[in-house]
């Protein structure tokens, strides 16, 4: 576990954590708290997820949780509310097709 003033991040978004649902509950970063998650659930591999800061005033946007799709957009999203800001996290497996991705950025981004 990382010492509480080591990291000078807000919001962290990982991609390919690779974990299921329910493993997210032995994974904890210290003043951190899970926000927004997508996993797999019938490959293996692949994924995305937010973390934000303690302190900082957030929830999980998902107006376009129905966009994801394994391989294709693997999104997780979440809300700046004192901001007005929305931080978008996405992976997409290299062999994937193209399109999907950029037609569901094209809805979001619209």
């Amino acid at each position: 576990m990382l010492a509480d003033n080591s990291l000078n991040m807000d919001v962290m978004c990982f991609t390919e954590h690779c974990m299921e649902d329910n493993e997210f509950e032995y994974f904890n970063l210290m003043n951190y708290y899970l926000i927004s998650k997508f996993c797999r659930k019938n490959m293996k591999h692949g994924g995305s997820c937010m973390y934000v800061k303690s302190s900082i005033d957030a929830r999980p946007y998902t107006q376009f949780e129905h966009l994801n799709q394994e391989e294709h957009f693997e999104s997780s999203m979440v809300e700046l509310t004192k901001l007005n800001m929305i931080i978008i996290c996405v992976y997409r497996t290299p062999s994937s097709d193209i399109k999907i991705l950029t037609d569901n950025l094209d809805v979001i981004i619209s």
